[in-house]
């Protein structure tokens, strides 16, 4: 995970112009891609500094739900930094876009936070379950 913090930071400084709109409300958010490279950064960062405890502390994580964390998370948030730039086409610098433009991007973002979400309680569940089950000692046969 720590390897693709600045691969993803590396991403939000080479396109520093695309922004990810959301329309919540009536109200109009305007978010730099530099900003959601910083956010998932930071959560990478956390989830590599949580394995990294669970390494030091010889603990055993399941395969499976580690494997599903990473892809799920790595997914999401290729969709989630790269929504902005599929759907930049729709808005000019003159006008301001049209919301009708923004039923796609917001679908698309909606889908990468649930699942980020989703890959987050994987995390949590791994690590947790880490952490509470018992180490398995070995039996010497005597």
């Amino acid at each position: 995970m720590w390897i693709l913090i600045p691969v993803i930071l590396l991403i939000g400084f080479l396109a520093p112009n695309e922004t990810l709109d959301i329309n919540i409300h009536d109200t109009y958010y305007v978010i730099s891609l530099i900003h959601l490279a910083e956010l998932v950064s930071i959560l990478f960062g956390i989830t590599g500094l949580g394995y990294w405890i669970i390494l030091k502390l010889n603990r055993k994580l399941i395969n499976v739900l580690t494997l599903s964390h990473a892809i799920i998370t790595i997914g999401g948030s290729a969709i989630l930094l790269l929504t902005p730039t599929f759907f930049s086409h729709y808005s000019t610098e003159t006008s301001f876009p049209k919301f009708d433009y923004l039923v796609e991007q917001n679908m698309m973002n909606l889908l990468a936070l649930l699942l980020i979400v989703l890959g987050l309680l994987f995390f949590i569940i791994n690590i947790l379950q880490s952490l509470f089950r018992r180490k398995e000692t070995m039996v010497k046969n005597k």
